[in-house]
C-alpha cells in the first residue's frame, strides 16, 4: 500500500537491528525512502535506494542526508544531538521520529548513564520547539529472535511517520 509521502523518510542507522526493520517497514508501504549509515558499503542495502555517510556526531556529514528528506528516523547520540537539531533546521525536515527508551519516564531510572543519555536527547529535542518530533516508545523489553515484538512497533511508528503530512 503506498502512502501520501512525498519526501523520502530518511533512516538513520539502517545497518542497525532496528534501522534495518524501519528500512523493511517502510519499503514494504511502498514509502520513498533514503538511508544512512556511518560507513555504508556496497552491497549492503537494496538497489535503487539514495545511501548516505552520515555520522550523528560529526554535523557536517549530516547534511547531504537530510536534505531533501521529509522524515527522519533515528537513535540520536546524545554527543552530537544538538548537530542533528541543526541539520534537521537547515534541512527543512517535517517530522523526526526519535528510537529512545523507555526508561526516561520512571522515576526510578533516574541517575541511571543511559538513561540520562536518553533524556539528554530529549530534552534537546523538546528544547528545539520549531522542530515536530516523536518519541518511538519502549525497544528492549521482549524482543524475539524473528523481530516479531519490533516489527509490531515499527507498524506503530511507520504509521506515524506516514500520517505526519
Amino acid at each position: 500500500m503506498a502512502t501520501a509521502i512525498s519526501k523520502p523518510t530518511l533512516v538513520v542507522g539502517a545497518r542497525g537491528s532496528v534501522g534495518r526493520r524501519v528500512l523493511a517497514e517502510l519499503l514494504d508501504r511502498q514509502s520513498p525512502v533514503r538511508i544512512s549509515a556511518r560507513r555504508p558499503e556496497p552491497g549492503q542495502f537494496p538497489t535503487g535506494i539514495d545511501v548516505f555517510a552520515a555520522d550523528l556526531t560529526d554535523p557536517k556529514s549530516l547534511a547531504p542526508a537530510f536534505d531533501g528528506a521529509g522524515q527522519v528516523f533515528l537513535y540520536a547520540n546524545h554527543e552530537g544531538v544538538h548537530g542533528v537539531i541543526a541539520a534537521a533546521r537547515a534541512a527543512g525536515v517535517e517530522r523526526i521520529v526519535l528510537m529512545s527508551s523507555g526508561s526516561v519516564i520512571h522515576p526510578s531510572s533516574r541517575g541511571n548513564a543511559i538513561t540520562e543519555e536518553h533524556r539528554e536527547v530529549e530534552e534537546a529535542f523538546r528544547a528545539a520547539s520549531d522542530l515536530t518530533w516523536c518519541r518511538s516508545g519502549p525497544w528492549c523489553s521482549r524482543r524475539t529472535r524473528s523481530g516479531g515484538h519490533i516489527r509490531s512497533r515499527l507498524r506503530d511508528d511507520c504509521r506515524c511517520i506516514s500520517r505526519m503530512r
